[in-house]
């Protein structure tokens, strides 16, 4: 097979799997709302499954620092970065034990995954400079733009109680910020995805 032809296969076959990856959080957020009948909220599919993409994510930069020992300087500093995002999505329940418990264990987190990042005794500038500049790290921010602003700003109550007036409910808002949400994981769960495979082949092209 001509190689540009198999370049383009292979890319096709990417995009077609990463835009059923999308659809993924709108068929959640049909689960919860058409077969549950429920408002998104702490007890629904679209809930869960935006902490087990968060688990996906923690595992896939586990195996690097397993894989990579070079990486591990900023490995465990994403594993951090995503161990805390995991326990603000159980805050619910971390409330119910005790006040500020949730963000006591996000500290606690950040302070491990600090030591662990310094213990690794591997340059940290370096690598998160280079991950940046990958195809990986682009994927990475513009998931995580979504997910901490455009999520939040979509998702605030002013822009739908003005558009539904006296129809909107709380569901419409939970509906557009936890679906975008589910979205972002999805895409970051993704670029931790390519960057294994870049660090697999030891390019960041």
């Amino acid at each position: 097979m001509n190689p540009h032809v198999k370049s383009i296969m292979t890319s096709l076959s990417t995009y077609l799997l990463l835009a059923l990856a999308c659809v993924f959080p709108v068929a959640m957020v049909m689960l919860d709302v058409l077969w549950v009948g429920n408002n998104i909220g702490e007890h629904s599919f679209t809930e869960y499954s935006q902490s087990f993409v968060l688990i996906l994510i923690i595992v896939t930069f586990s195996y690097i620092t397993a894989k990579h020992q070079d990486q591990r300087a900023f490995a465990y500093m994403a594993i951090g970065l995503f161990v805390a995002m995991l326990i603000r999505e159980q805050n619910f329940y971390f409330n119910n034990i005790a006040a500020h418990l949730w963000e006591t264990l996000v500290a606690i987190t950040f302070m491990i995954s600090l030591v662990l990042s310094r213990r690794s005794q591997q340059p940290f500038a370096e690598t998160f400079s280079a991950y940046l500049a990958s195809r990986a790290g682009q994927i990475m921010a513009i998931g995580l733009i979504l997910l901490l602003f455009y999520s939040r700003f979509l998702g605030m109550s002013l822009i739908w109680k003005a558009v539904l007036q006296d129809a909107y409910t709380n569901a419409f808002k939970n509906i557009v910020e936890e679906g975008t949400e589910l979205l972002a994981y999805v895409l970051i769960l993704y670029a931790s995805q390519v960057y294994r495979k870049q660090l697999a082949a030891r390019t960041y092209s």
